[in-house]
C-alpha cells in the first residue's frame, strides 16, 4: 500500500537510484518512491520542479 509522505523539513530534494532523498543540515532522509503515492510539502525545498 502507498502512502502520503509530508515534508515539515528545509533542505534539498534529490533523486538517488530508487529513492528521494532529503538532505537537510542535519541528516540524510531516504524515502523509496515505490512506497510514495503522493508529497506534500510544508517546508522549503530546492529542485522540487526539476525533480518532477
Amino acid at each position: 500500500m502507498k502512502k502520503v509522505v509530508y515534508l515539515y523539513k528545509s533542505g534539498n530534494l534529490k533523486r538517488k537510484d530508487n529513492s528521494l532523498v532529503l538532505e537537510s543540515k542535519d541528516k540524510d532522509d531516504y524515502i523509496p518512491i515505490e512506497q510514495v503515492d503522493m508529497i506534500i510539502c510544508f517546508g522549503l525545498t530546492s529542485n522540487l520542479v526539476t525533480l518532477l
